[in-house]
């Protein structure tokens, strides 16, 4: 029969298939039950590749015993073999009505792989349609998705991959490129694919650059933006913002795809995950480390990814691709963002504020001076400042009491209005002007002392991990 002679390469990849979906574990039975010899026979003729015949064997299983699931599912495989995708669905489906419990899993990865099968097929069809009619790029977009439902089609890949070249869209060609160089088995394909790549060097590299510089100006204006709003208490979400937003993400990822740098996918990322669009921060992100080794401490220390720290897919991913420890780091990370206790060292900032101990007790948060490393202002010791108030979000609102510590004003205190944000960059004060101190007014007996101001200076804190 004509469905007897294979490729060899189309049995290869039937004997992976046979592996992922093996034909159901049989009962022991007596050699005369006609169930049990129908099934046996279907998955021997299966394994030799007469799939026509291995068919014929589990329609016979079927009329044997129609209450079964292992006939219909040895059916729906033949069927699969053959290209012949809805009527494999059909048997699937019947499979997975009467498989029991511990056998559906399996019933639902086979339907899972048919339909992957049909979308081929369709968008093969659609593909070949468009370039009849002599429209390129649709044929392109047909193929890719063919690829992309059964990646091991590598042939189909390539053809999409030269179309893209026509068109001078070299990015969404050098995607499929890379993958089919990684995983393709046949050596000549392989070649194929990596001929193209090193041909394309050179409009790839100049697309790559250019896209870095346009998406890092973005992303500076976009940041400058998104940081005046957040201190100032507004709606980040504004059409200016989004905007910005928007464009440095597309171009940041452009960048990436044509020059595969694990860098850009991370800011790309970490735009969207501050744009609250966290499955598709967490998308870019897995594609950083498949293709372009993304390490998980980029990921980690970039303060708009560590805010991930909480979503499913982003552990999820986190374990996957970096083990149980990166995970559990994800963990910690997300446990020292809902409490702020710890030690936070002064990282910018004139003002000798820091290094300062936080104790957080539900949303009563409190922050004293631990020591003043600062020789500017000697008088300053530990315990010259103390914070007191509540967390609601990433604000912190109260008090900061001010305790003078020489001269004239030992013993005076300065009590002010303090406003402190969990910011990107760690805890900042965003209270205007947070540089206060003690003054002096006059010498000697019947003094007094007022508080003074000077220019509104940025600085902010940063905890030390672990303390």
């Amino acid at each position: 029969m004509r469905l007897r002679v294979w490729r060899a390469g189309l049995w290869a990849a039937f004997a992976c298939i046979l592996v992922l979906f093996p034909c159901p574990a049989q009962p022991q039975a007596a050699e005369s039950d006609p169930y049990e010899s129908a099934l046996s026979k279907a998955d021997h003729l299966m394994k030799r590749g007469e799939f026509v015949e291995a068919l014929s064997a589990a329609q016979e299983a079927i009329k044997a015993n129609e209450q079964r699931f292992e006939g219909y599912h040895s059916a729906a495989l033949a069927l699969y073999y053959q290209e012949s995708v809805d009527p494999a669905g059909r048997y699937a489906q019947a499979a997975l009505a009467r498989a029991p419990e511990d056998q559906r899993a399996m019933v639902e990865q086979l339907l899972e792989t048919i339909g992957k099968k049909r979308i081929y097929w369709e968008r093969v069809r659609a593909g070949d349609q468009a370039m009849t009619k002599g429209y390129v790029t649709k044929a392109a977009a047909e193929y890719t998705e063919a690829w992309r439902a059964m990646p091991a089609r590598a042939e189909v890949g390539l053809k999409a991959a030269r179309l893209w070249e026509q068109i001078q869209e070299f990015t969404e060609g050098a995607k499929i490129l890379r993958a089919v160089a990684k995983r393709a088995k046949e050596p000549t394909v392989v070649r194929d694919a990596q001929r193209l790549l090193a041909a394309w060097k050179g409009p790839l590299d100049k697309l790559g650059w250019e896209k870095w510089r346009e998406g890092y100006e973005l992303y500076g204006r976009w940041d400058e933006a998104d940081r005046y709003q957040f201190h100032h208490g507004q709606d980040p979400s504004g059409e200016e913002s989004v905007d910005l937003a928007r464009r440095a993400v597309s171009a940041l990822t452009l960048a990436f795809d044509a020059l595969q740098n694990p860098g850009y996918a991370a800011s790309a990322a970490a735009i969207l995950a501050r744009e609250k669009k966290d499955n598709e921060a967490v998308t870019l992100l897995e594609r950083g480390a498949r293709e372009a080794g993304l390490k998980a401490e980029e990921i980690l220390k970039e303060p708009r990814l560590r805010r991930l720290a909480d979503n499913e897919k982003f552990l999820a991913f986190l374990e996957t691709s970096y083990g149980a420890a990166a995970a559990a780091t994800a963990a910690a990370i997300h446990r020292e963002f809902m409490d702020l206790s710890g030690k936070w060292d002064l990282s910018a900032g004139p003002f000798p504020f820091g290094p300062v101990r936080v104790v957080q007790q539900g949303s009563d948060v409190t922050m004293t001076v631990e020591r003043n490393n600062n020789t500017n202002y000697p008088a300053a010791k530990a315990g010259s400042m103390q914070f007191e108030g509540a967390r609601r979000g990433q604000r912190l609102t109260g008090f900061l009491t001010l305790y003078g510590e020489g001269g004239d004003c030992a013993k005076e205190t300065a009590r002010v209005k303090a406003e402190l944000v969990l910011s990107d960059d760690g805890l900042e004060m965003v209270s205007a002007p947070p540089r206060y101190y003690l003054h002096s007014k006059g010498q000697g007996p019947g003094h007094s002392c007022e508080v003074k101001a000077e220019d509104n200076a940025y600085y902010y804190w940063t905890r030390e991990p672990g303390k």
